[in-house]
């Protein structure tokens, strides 16, 4: 009897090992509905040049990007999403250089993505992403007023057109879902053009354009839900 029922387990076992190979499918038609998590987290660091120490603060940048896909053919997604960040933008220091702070800033936008899947095995996915968006953020500055001290300056607002590429793994849990791991922001391309409030009788408005590779790296974690035809 014992025998019988580890015989049973074991045919068990194999026919979800099968079925497990044969539903993790990306195939054209598919509706994809998702999103995903990220945080980049800074640790406070300290140094000391002499007689001299200084401390920079710690920040965490963090983003949530919900999205809609749709296979246009086998392991092919077109996809559009929101993006809603936080970002570090600068850090200010007192004028005796006792006190540093980080400057955030918080954002909102809209993208749109070509994401390529490979297969590994069975349920397991590689995948690559490349992405368009528009971005607008929105913070106030510091500026240093005597020592140790530094208080609220004028506002700023942040519009930029970003170009990512994306690399990450998919893995299926089941026929539908499947758990996302990406590294965001691992090559980008940013022209943005940034707007200062109440500097003076007229706004300031400056533009400027950035490559990066690995600046700003974002490791995001999601979970996506497969709808087959």
């Amino acid at each position: 009897m014992k025998n019988r029922i580890l015989k049973l387990a074991f045919l068990i076992v194999i026919a979800a090992c099968i079925s497990r190979s044969s539903i993790a499918q990306i195939s054209r038609g598919y509706l994809t509905l998702g999103g995903s998590l990220g945080a980049n987290i800074t640790l406070d660091s300290k140094s000391t040049i002499g007689p001299l120490s200084s401390s920079t603060p710690g920040y965490i940048q963090w983003n949530f990007s919900p999205s809609v896909g749709f296979c246009i053919t086998d392991e092919i997604v077109v996809g559009v999403g929101l993006n809603i960040d936080s970002k570090f933008t600068n850090q200010v220091s007192s004028l005796d250089n006792s006190k540093t702070e980080n400057i955030m800033a918080s954002g909102i936008g809209a993208n749109l993505t070509f994401r390529k899947y490979n297969k590994i095995k069975s349920a397991i996915y590689y995948h690559t992403q490349l992405g368009v968006g528009y971005a607008i953020q929105t913070g106030t500055n510091r500026i240093p007023l005597g020592t140790n001290n530094l208080i609220d300056g004028g506002k700023f607002l942040t519009r930029s057109i970003n170009v990512t590429v994306n690399p990450g793994l998919t893995y299926f849990v089941s026929s539908n879902w499947a758990i996302d791991f990406s590294l965001n922001n691992i090559l980008a391309f940013t022209s943005r053009t940034i707007t200062f409030f109440d500097y003076g009788p007229e706004d300031i408005e400056t533009k400027d354009g950035s490559l990066s590779f690995g600046y700003g790296l974002t490791p995001t974690l999601g979970v996506f839900y497969f709808l087959g035809q």
